[in-house]
């Protein structure tokens, strides 16, 4: 578990940065994803599967992801 700073960098600006703190880690399967942070009914296996499969075309349901929780940053995104 990697307690801590990280660094968002916009993919478009890499001069958009912002820090926030990492408060928690959780390894778990994707279905269990959406019900961990209370989003299952926006996000049912379905909708997750798609969108997760956009980025990760391999990923199954089954497949063990992370929930990275973080502090929102102080001051809004900015360098």
């Amino acid at each position: 578990m990697n307690i801590g700073p990280m660094l968002f960098i916009h993919h478009e600006d890499p001069d958009h940065q912002v820090v926030v703190n990492v408060t928690k880690c959780t390894d778990l399967r994707l279905s269990d994803a959406a019900a961990l942070i209370g989003r299952e009914e926006e996000w049912p296996d379905a909708v997750m599967l798609k969108g997760m499969r956009a980025i990760y075309p391999e990923i199954q349901l089954d497949s063990i992801v992370q929930v990275i929780e973080f502090d929102a940053p102080d001051s809004g995104v900015g360098a």
